[in-house]
């Protein structure tokens, strides 16, 4: 049920789903620290195959969903244009757009419903990281509790706000651009160009 349910998130936002994986849950704790790294779930991907390793705390529709829309831009990008191109902090706010532990179900495609959630969890005052800063899954994973907390709020924060410009074709858009061979930083910011340009051509008289 959890499964069917997180899949048909994909479906929502992706339009369909292409990736495929195999789930393995861990129900003891120590064999799953292993893979976990303190998480409730993770993704590893490969060119053969696709694995989420569950923790006790992972069995829910959010953390599933979250690691499959990892394995599903993935699929998408293919295994040299994610490895080389994908940036962490896009394949982690973009996972968040799935996963309702952040902003609520109801605000889930909206950039507001993120700066509600940064203003209910931190401290008024607290800019969110730059981007350059999450760049690799070490930088993304580096420190303490609260700074995940802020990696992870930042990133959908962005990806939240880049979703709300390009609308609902953007992502594949984005995809098809990266495979054609521009690099993510020069499809990313073309594509949120190209959306502001048509909007303000559609609003003169």
């Amino acid at each position: 049920h959890m499964l069917e349910n997180s899949e048909d998130r994909m479906v929502q936002f992706w339009g369909e789903q292409r990736g495929k994986s195999v789930l393995v849950y861990c129900d003891d704790e120590e064999s799953f620290k292993k893979y976990g790294s303190g998480t409730p779930g993770v993704a590893y991907l490969n060119p053969l195959s696709s694995f989420i390793i569950l923790g006790r705390d992972g069995l829910n529709e959010d953390v599933i969903s979250h690691e499959l829309c990892h394995v599903e831009l993935y699929d998408r990008l293919g295994w040299i244009k994610s490895h080389l191109e994908k940036p962490t902090w896009f394949d982690e706010g973009l996972a968040l757009m799935v996963d309702y532990r952040y902003a609520s179900e109801e605000s889930r495609y909206r950039h507001f419903g993120f700066l509600v959630d940064w203003d209910r969890k931190l401290s008024v005052g607290i800019s969110p990281l730059p981007l350059h800063s999450l760049e690799t899954l070490e930088d993304f994973s580096h420190g303490n509790r609260e700074k995940k907390l802020l990696a992870y709020l930042s990133s959908g924060l962005e990806v939240s706000r880049w979703l709300d410009v390009v609308g609902p074709n953007g992502m594949s858009d984005l995809v098809e651009s990266i495979r054609e061979g521009n690099s993510f930083e020069k499809a990313y910011r073309q594509l949120e160009q190209e959306s502001i340009t048509h909007a303000l051509r559609k609003e003169l008289p």
